[in-house]
């Protein structure tokens, strides 16, 4: 087993929040340790060096901005959010990732092997959820006024809960399984709970932190939730019709997952026709994933293409309807741009 080097620089953010999670002194405190603090050698062996090798690698941080960009359309000064908010939100979704990676057997994460690959399932498991418990510890260290990090808290809280409940769906439904009616449902429902809550939480956080009006935060919350299950949408539609993706479409149709195309292909497809491409699908998905691939580019139905463009015009229209027009709403409309061109 090979660790990744340590070498990579990483986010001022990030970067300033682990060297203070693994300072000795610290650490020994915070943990109400024994005076003597702990080789730090050992803390790096067996939790931040792992930590330290997943956020060092490269990713769109759009969660993040997003944050920032919800604390200036919620009435905060412009680029003053508070310094450790933005990466509060992606520690909790580098935790989820690392999480994913080792429930669903993957192989590569952020352009590397997955960090169960190189530090092995126990300590991988760990470390993405200390993420999640270092995230919420951090709330409450926020500098902002004591209801909003009551509130902050409550909300990551409930965000983690329901991505939980959304990774158990998409890790034991078998899409196969499911009457016609209910796949669309399923689909939707484990992307609201698996993909959509964590936007929505980035999205609403800098508002809540900036104390923005209740519509307005709820307006951001519905903007994010939308956004992520359009990104989801053209996420799953991309791994079955972009040749450079296909390993993962072909991963999705063999783990039977509850994705798009089959949402979009039950909900236009007759019963005879639906019922045609679920035979296909179980009688070819050991000996030839790929023609399950090609069954469904065949059902997709070419009026769905313009849905995920469609929900996130909405989000955005509603957002600016509470918010008023604004430098952020835009910079939010342009990474929106950019996020479906590169999803797409």
């Amino acid at each position: 087993m090979t660790h990744a080097a340590a070498a990579r620089p990483l986010p001022p953010g990030l970067l300033s929040f682990l060297r203070e999670e693994s300072d000795p002194a610290s650490l020994t405190r915070r943990l109400d340790l024994p005076a003597a603090p702990l080789d730090p050698e050992s803390w790096e062996q067996a939790l931040f060096g792992p930590a330290r090798d997943f956020l060092s690698r490269p990713g769109k941080g759009f969660r993040g901005k997003l944050v920032e960009l919800g604390w200036e359309m919620g009435g905060g000064p412009a680029r003053s959010c508070p310094a450790d908010l933005p990466f509060i939100v992606e520690l909790l979704h580098a935790g989820s990732l690392i999480v994913d990676d080792v429930e669903d057997g993957a192989a590569h994460r952020r352009g590397e092997p997955a960090l169960h690959h190189t530090w092995g399932i126990p300590l991988a498991i760990n470390t993405g959820t200390w993420m999640y418990f270092a995230a919420l510890d951090r709330i409450a260290r926020l500098d902002v006024p004591p209801p909003c990090a009551a509130r902050l808290q409550q909300d990551a809280v409930r965000t983690l809960l329901r991505c939980h409940h959304g990774q158990a769906l998409d890790l034991a439904i078998d899409v196969l399984s499911l009457r016609q009616s209910e796949v669309r449902r399923t689909v939707e429902a484990t992307t609201r709970l698996k993909t959509g809550c964590l936007v929505a939480f980035a999205a609403s956080a800098g508002a809540v932190a900036a104390q923005a009006p209740s519509h307005v935060v709820e307006a951001l919350s519905q903007l994010g939730m939308r956004l992520g299950v359009a990104l989801q949408m053209l996420d799953d539609r991309g791994s079955i019709l972009s040749p450079a993706r296909l390993e993962k479409g072909l991963e999705d149709v063999r783990e039977r997952r509850p994705t798009w195309p089959w949402a979009w292909a039950a909900s236009s497809a007759d019963e005879v026709g639906y019922a045609r491409l679920v035979r296909t699908a179980r009688r070819s998905l050991s000996s030839d994933p790929g023609a399950v691939v090609e069954a469904l580019q065949r059902a997709l139905p070419r009026d769905r293409a313009t849905e995920p463009h469609e929900l996130l015009a909405r989000a955005l229209a509603d957002v600016e309807r509470a918010t008023g027009p604004s430098r952020a709403l835009e910079e939010v409309r342009e990474h929106a741009r950019v996020l479906e061109a590169a999803y797409a």
